[in-house]
């Protein structure tokens, strides 16, 4: 009752103590201790999880396998988390990476944070430790988790394309033939090298060339 001050929109006990638990709840939520536990159960235990816009499915589209999913965060493949990264941007999925249980997530929390059942200031604490963990902690370690998952994916796929421009510029240009390659110089000679019809090295010579009548009868 000392913090009720109307002139700081606090009208009465009630608003004081939902003030309290606000900042309470950032505290918690700030806490690098308890990011640190929330950020391991979501590594442990987080499914990426995704869900058809009703609205938008009403055409065939080429997200139908994503319209109910749940994986597992740390094992979903790069190209299937990519590919309902676009289903989300082009507005067909609602996508979010959650834990099962946000209520034991919460308890988790609290026991970290000294909760005690006992204590005067018990339900006042449990309610803030719930708003921390749903409202702040939730949001921010998915944000993190989903963000860490895009990098990974990216990298893989920018990987997998690597290996692929390797391969085909690593084919033989002009399909199952033998081919003679030159590669001209005057003043070091012209490497040659023949590869037979699958691109396996036959030959290699050094040719040195000569210039004009002098240099003919000289060689």
């Amino acid at each position: 009752a000392a913090f009720v001050d109307p002139a700081k929109e606090v009208p009465d006990v009630d608003a004081a103590l939902a003030g309290a638990r606000d900042v309470v709840a950032e505290i918690v939520a700030e806490r690098p201790e308890v990011r640190a536990l929330v950020r391991e159960r979501f590594d442990r235990e987080g499914e990426v999880r995704s869900r058809a816009i009703a609205a938008k499915t009403k055409a065939p589209t080429k997200f139908e396998a994503y319209y109910d999913f749940a994986e597992r965060a740390r094992a979903i493949p790069s190209h299937r988390f990519l590919a309902i990264a676009r289903g989300e941007e082009e507005g067909i999925l609602r996508v979010k990476v959650a834990v099962a249980d946000e209520d034991a997530l919460a308890f988790d929390v609290a026991s970290r944070v000294g909760y005690r059942r006992g204590s005067p200031f018990a339900g006042e604490l449990k309610e803030a430790v719930i708003d921390a963990t749903k409202r702040l902690l939730v949001p921010s370690i998915e944000s993190d988790v989903r963000a860490d998952l895009k990098e990974r994916s990216d990298l893989e796929a920018v990987k997998v394309f690597a290996e692929n421009v390797k391969k085909l510029l690593l084919a033989a240009p002009l399909g199952r033939r033998v081919v003679l390659g030159i590669d001209p110089g005057q003043r070091t000679g012209c490497k040659c090298v023949v590869v037979d019809d699958t691109g396996k090295l036959l030959e290699h010579a050094l040719i040195n060339l000569v210039a004009g009548a002098e240099a003919l009868a000289a060689a």
